[in-house]
C-alpha cells in the first residue's frame, strides 16, 4: 500500500540498486524531497524519477553516476548531481534545463568529456544558463576532460575545444570530399571500362600472346568463306584484322598453291592454323563446297579442340538453315558475332565494336591453342588424307 503523505525522503548513506529506485515514486505519491547522496548509485534510469509529481528538491550527490539522462516534471526546481562521474549529458537535458523557471543544478565536481560532440551539449547548458531559464551552480568553473586526459575549466578553456571542434570538422569535411572523389572516379573508371572493355581484353591478349614468333603454327586464321563474300574477306576483312591487330590470316583463294588438290590445302593450312573461322551467310550454307569445308572444320575441332569463330553475313533464312544441323545449332544458340549490316555505313561505332570482338575472338582461340604446336598436332592427326561428305 503507498504511503501517500510522505512528503520529505532521506535516504543518503544506503546503497541502492537501480530496480529499487524505480519503486520510491509508486510508493510515496507526495514526496516532495527527496536525499539519495552517498548511496553508490551507478546508473539512473530516464524515468526514475519522472512519476514522482511534486518533487521540487532531489540530491544525488557524491555517487557514480556517469551519463545524465534524467526526465523530471516542470515543478522541480532543484537538483544536485555535485560530485559524481559524470561525463556525458544525456538527449534530455534541454527539458531538464527549460521545463520551469527558477531551476537551480549543480554540476560541480564531476569530469564531463569535453569534445566536440559533448561541447555542443555544454554550450547548450552555458546558452540556457545565460538566459536565467536554469542556473547552473557554479558553471564558471565547471571542469572538463580532453581525449588525452588532461582536466581544465570549461568556460576558461573553451577556445581549446573550439579548436579541437574545428580540426576535427575539417578531417570529416576532407574525409567527405575525398570519398566522394573517389567514388566519382571509381563510377567514371567503371563506366569508361565497361565501355572499352573489348580494347581492354584485346590488348590484354596482345600483350600476353602477341609474340607468336617461336611459335611452329604458320599462321593465326584460316579463313573460310564462299565465293559471294570474296569482296567483304578481301576489303573488310583483311585490311582490318592483318594492318590494325597484326592477324596472320590464310585465304583460300590467295594462299593455295595452284595444282594442288584442294582437300590436303584444306587439311594442311587449317591444321597449321592457331584458329579458324567461318564466314556464315545464305550462299555459304547454299555452297556445297563450303559445306564440305565447314565439316572439315568441326572436324579439326573435334579432333584437335581446334578454335571455331563463327562471322555472320546478313540474315540467313530457316529454309536455309536446315541444310545443316550444326549451322542451325549455331545460329539458334546465336554463338556468332554478327556484322552489323545495317549500321555499318552509318554508325562507325558499331563496327568497332564489331571488329574488337572478332579480334577479341581470335586472341581467345590463340590462348587456347597457346601450348599445342603444329608438330604435335601432326603427331595426332596424322599425314593422311582425309575427305569428308
Amino acid at each position: 500500500t503507498p504511503i501517500v503523505y510522505v512528503k520529505k525522503l532521506l535516504l543518503n548513506g544506503n546503497y541502492f540498486t537501480n530496480s529499487s529506485l524505480l519503486k520510491i515514486c509508486s510508493q510515496f505519491r507526495y514526496l516532495e524531497t527527496i536525499n539519495l547522496s552517498h548511496s553508490n548509485i551507478t546508473h539512473l534510469q530516464t524515468d526514475t524519477f519522472f512519476g514522482c509529481v511534486h518533487l521540487k528538491y532531489l540530491d544525488l550527490s557524491y555517487n557514480y553516476i556517469e551519463s545524465l539522462d534524467l526526465k523530471l516534471r516542470k515543478l522541480v526546481l532543484f537538483v544536485s548531481l555535485r560530485n559524481n562521474h559524470i561525463s556525458i549529458l544525456g538527449e534530455y537535458i534541454t527539458d531538464m534545463f527549460t521545463n520551469a523557471n527558477d531551476k537551480l543544478i549543480d554540476l560541480s565536481q564531476n569530469k564531463f568529456k569535453c569534445t566536440c560532440h559533448e561541447s555542443s551539449k555544454l554550450q547548450t547548458v552555458e546558452n540556457i544558463n545565460n538566459k536565467m531559464y536554469a542556473a547552473v551552480f557554479e558553471f564558471e568553473r565547471l571542469e572538463c576532460q580532453s581525449r588525452n586526459g588532461d582536466i581544465f575549466i570549461y568556460r576558461i578553456d573553451t577556445n581549446e575545444i573550439k579548436e579541437e571542434c574545428k580540426s576535427q570538422t575539417m578531417k570529416y569535411v576532407s574525409t567527405a570530399v575525398i570519398s566522394s572523389v573517389l567514388t566519382i572516379v571509381a563510377v567514371i573508371s567503371v563506366n569508361i571500362l565497361y565501355k572499352r572493355r573489348y580494347h581492354v581484353k584485346t590488348r590484354y591478349y596482345r600483350v600476353r600472346y602477341g609474340n607468336r614468333s617461336k611459335s611452329k603454327f604458320l599462321t593465326d586464321c584460316y579463313i573460310s568463306h564462299c565465293r559471294q563474300d570474296r569482296s567483304w574477306v578481301y576489303y573488310c576483312l583483311n585490311k582490318r584484322l592483318p594492318v590494325e591487330y597484326e592477324f596472320n590470316l590464310v585465304i583460300p583463294d590467295r594462299d593455295f598453291i595452284p595444282g594442288q588438290d584442294e582437300v590436303n590445302e584444306i587439311i594442311r593450312h587449317m591444321k597449321c592454323s592457331r584458329c579458324i573461322m567461318i564466314i556464315l551467310s545464305e550462299d555459304y550454307i547454299k555452297d556445297y563446297t563450303c559445306r564440305h569445308d565447314l565439316a572439315i572444320a568441326f572436324d579439326q575441332r573435334r579432333r584437335l579442340g581446334k578454335p571455331l569463330i563463327f562471322v555472320k553475313l546478313g540474315t540467313i533464312g530457316q529454309d536455309c538453315a536446315v541444310h545443316d544441323v550444326k549451322v542451325q545449332e549455331i545460329l539458334d544458340a546465336r554463338n556468332y558475332i554478327n556484322w552489323p549490316v545495317l549500321k555499318a555505313h552509318s554508325n562507325p561505332h558499331a563496327q568497332t565494336k564489331f571488329w574488337l570482338k572478332v579480334a577479341s575472338a581470335l586472341y581467345e582461340g590463340i590462348a587456347s591453342s597457346a601450348g599445342q604446336t603444329d608438330l604435335q598436332q601432326m603427331e595426332m592427326y596424322g599425314n593422311e588424307r582425309t575427305i569428308l561428305l
